[in-house]
């Protein structure tokens, strides 16, 4: 089955796989990502648009995505990236029998060099997880009333939302409770982050181009802020201001996660740094809640959750909204590296149970309908909304 995964959208995007079947080849990938239990190794490329159109569907053992994009725009005029994923024995032989099918010497547009380095770019995404999933919750207060990220900052900042009919491959970036996490879809925005933060830090490092706040910094307020022990400046938004302490708690636009910190440890996001796309979406499982029926989660089942998904990749399918958040479904690996709903292994160890059906959201609304009717598998999401 053949689908096109249109990344330069920013709604609805499709796949194109193409299934290699095993072969006798060997080939030679050039780095050695870290594998992951989820979709083990990647290795991505660069592939000319003459040639996108004339890959065969052949058979290796992987899955080879072909993007309609490219996270440098001005490569992404001649070329588009293609990312192989599977283990690093059949990843070299896919690449093998594509060098076959395209020789070097009468196809030598098409470079098979790796462009990007999955461990290096995972290993910054994972450097910053253990001090960006910070707790959210009000310390001083007896109730543990959740602080949500709410939408009035989306009215500037464009945010890089889930909504997408098909699954898509995210790094779980921060994760509180099973009902609150963060996702960074693996987009061009992910890929170019640490450049953007780069600038950033270039930016702030300099004193001189610092503006401080006025007491008191207002709700949706968008900033810079540091994180303690961490090099470099983060895109966040206030969510609230203590007039106790001059304290404000924020969240981190582009990992997630929260903060309290003094206000005058922030400073004002300079004109033009709003453009660069929201990286980390907030999301929740909509179909499970507490096994005891009440708000708040066991400590063991934020554990268990944070062991399963916390700074690793995983299969995301956008379903609709719930509490302002992205209802997900989320799609792990077991011990036999078969895909599982991340639901179902929280259902199964007790730690869960089914949602009332009245509070989940709806699939399929507003434009995603539309777009829904072109898909061969329509079938498929309406059966889904029977049962």
């Amino acid at each position: 089955m053949c689908r096109n995964w249109n990344i330069a959208s920013a709604s609805v995007m499709d796949w194109i796989f193409f299934l290699f079947e095993q072969s006798s080849d060997s080939g030679h990938a050039t780095t050695q990502p870290t594998p992951t239990p989820y979709l083990n190794e990647q290795y991505h490329f660069e592939i000319p648009h003459s040639l996108v159109g004339l890959l065969v569907s052949q058979r290796a053992g992987v899955d080879i995505i072909i993007y309609a994009g490219h996270y440098n725009p001005k490569r992404g005029q001649t070329h588009q990236l293609c990312v192989i994923t599977g283990e690093r024995e059949k990843i070299n032989r896919a690449l093998n029998m594509i060098r076959r099918r395209f020789p070097s010497k009468r196809f030598k547009e098409l470079n098979l060099t790796c462009v990007f380095d999955t461990d290096r770019m995972l290993g910054y995404f994972r450097s910053k997880v253990d001090i960006m999933h910070l707790n959210p919750y009000f310390t001083g207060y007896r109730q543990e009333i959740p602080i949500q990220m709410m939408a009035e900052h989306r009215t500037i900042l464009r945010s890089n939302e889930l909504e997408v009919l098909e699954p898509c491959p995210v790094f779980v970036s921060s994760v509180l409770d099973p009902g609150h996490f963060f996702l960074q879809r693996m987009g061009p925005c992910f890929l170019k982050l640490p450049e953007f933060e780069q600038q950033l830090k270039e930016i702030y490092d300099d004193v001189s181009q610092r503006e401080t706040f006025i007491a008191p910094v207002s709700h949706g307020t968008l900033c810079v802020a540091p994180v303690k022990g961490m090099p470099g400046w983060f895109r966040a938004v206030v969510l609230a201001y203590f007039d106790e302490d001059e304290h404000v708690l924020i969240s981190y636009i582009d990992h997630g996660g929260y903060s309290r910190i003094h206000y005058k440890n922030i400073y004002k996001l300079k004109a033009g740094l709003e453009n660069f796309e929201a990286v980390a979406v907030e999301c929740c499982l909509p179909s499970i809640e507490p096994v005891d029926g009440s708000m708040l989660w066991s400590l063991e089942a934020i554990e268990r959750i944070k062991s399963l998904i916390l700074s690793k990749i995983a299969l995301a399918r956008w379903i609709g909204y719930r509490n302002k958040r992205c209802a997900v479904d989320l799609c792990i690996s077991d011990a036999c590296n078969q895909l599982i709903r991340l639901e179902s292994t929280l259902i199964s160890s007790g730690l869960a149970k089914l949602a009332d059906a009245s509070t989940m959201p709806v699939r399929l609304f507003g434009k995603l309908e539309k777009s829904a009717k072109k898909l061969d598998d329509k079938k498929e999401w309406e059966d889904e909304e029977e049962n």
